[in-house]
């Protein structure tokens, strides 16, 4: 990522989007005393960072640029994906969020 020619702001905004689609879902859920276990979270910030991997490589701003036609930020799209995986840990850890 240091070498990909970019200026210190983009390296610094990208660092920022790492940080925003890893740690806000499983950061918002313990805030909120909506605990579910170590292992949707892992899989939470996992599968986040690696949505948002793809799109990096990709050179994609948007959720799978050539393939969807609306401009929905590929950042907000890996939170999305970091949602899906935690509820669906605490779906399969037999959870269910209440408190």
């Amino acid at each position: 990522m240091g070498y990909s020619g970019q200026s210190a702001y983009g390296l610094l905004e990208d660092s920022y989007e790492i940080v925003f689609v890893s740690l806000f879902v499983p950061m918002v859920f313990a805030v909120y005393g909506w605990r579910c276990s170590g292992k949707a979270a892992v899989a939470s910030m996992s599968s986040g960072i690696l949505v948002w991997l793809v799109h990096w490589l990709a050179g994609w701003q948007y959720v799978a640029e050539p393939l969807i036609p609306v401009p929905f930020p590929a950042s907000l799209g890996a939170t999305a994906a970091s949602l899906l995986a935690y509820l669906a840990f605490c779906r399969t850890a037999g959870r269910d969020l209440s408190g």
